[in-house]
């Protein structure tokens, strides 16, 4: 009887020590696991994003005109700006307008712009025109006006 009885006691003794050893693992399974991720991810907010190493190659001529006007650069007023990007080696014209005849005048003045400063072909700058528009002005300009006029693309 008393061997029964000793193991009668034993038991409950194991099976609570078991049940705290399976608890254990898991935690100590589970914090692995959150603790991998998190050296391995970087979050999106530190990622570095790649910058281009080298700069667009831009048509003949586009340096000599470039030189022309970038100690005019950036040119900003309302509803513009015109900018040189040194980074990629071209220029930003932005135009804010709320119609297509807002954004023709507009681009127009900033032609006359580059070409006040001595330019002589304003088609070999390249120049990148950006209608921040809405999406109904932009879609009714006609795509010809997205380049410098009198340019080919």
């Amino acid at each position: 009887m008393n061997n029964g009885t000793t193991l009668t006691k034993i038991k409950p003794t194991i099976i609570k020590l078991l049940i705290i050893l399976f608890f254990l693992g898991i935690f100590i399974l589970i914090t692995l696991l959150f603790s991998t991720n998190n050296k391995t991810e970087t979050p999106r907010s530190q990622e570095k994003i790649e910058q281009p190493k080298t700069a667009l190659k831009q048509k003949e001529g586009f340096d000599s005109e470039l030189e022309k006007i970038t100690k005019f650069l950036p040119y900003k007023g309302e509803g513009f700006s015109l900018e040189y990007v040194e980074a990629l080696n071209l220029i930003n014209a932005k135009i804010k307008a709320d119609n297509v005849e807002g954004y023709l005048t507009i681009k127009n003045e900033l032609e006359q712009f580059i070409l006040s400063k001595e330019v002589e072909d304003i088609c070999k700058l390249n120049i990148i025109w950006i209608a921040e528009t809405s999406q109904d002005v932009r879609k009714s300009i006609d795509g010809k006006n997205f380049i410098t006029t009198g340019c080919t693309p």
